[in-house]
């Protein structure tokens, strides 16, 4: 099976649940087990809006956090963004969005993860 490209696809999800392999590998998760493990956490903590995910270090990837009060509009210009632990090749990082969600307005936010 480790030669198949329809199992072994950066854009294939052998284990159906729901991540493509590329991202399974860039949140450091097994992609033959379908867990949940390793998936972005999302918080909103009073009025700020946040993100807690893993980065695999081991890979040449692009990890782009941003913001949007539309969904249709993105930016990272608003996000901040902090280690919080690292562990062997996996880092836990914190993203926040530093437009405070208040009463009647709305904040999204969106992890990209491209191969460089």
């Amino acid at each position: 099976n480790s030669s198949n490209p329809l199992i072994t696809g950066m854009l294939m999800d052998p284990d159906k649940d729901g991540m493509q392999n590329l991202l399974e590998f860039a949140f450091g998760s097994d992609p033959a087990s379908g867990s949940a493990t390793g998936r972005p956490i999302p918080a909103v903590n009073g009025v700020e809006l946040s993100m807690t995910y893993q980065r695999y270090t081991g890979c040449d990837l692009s990890y782009i956090v941003e913001a949007s009060g539309d969904l249709v509009s993105w930016s990272s210009a608003t996000v901040t963004e902090s280690m919080i632990s690292s562990s062997g090749t996996l880092q836990t990082w914190k993203a926040v969005d530093t437009t405070p969600v208040s009463d009647g307005s709305r904040r999204y936010l969106r992890l990209r993860v491209t191969s460089r």
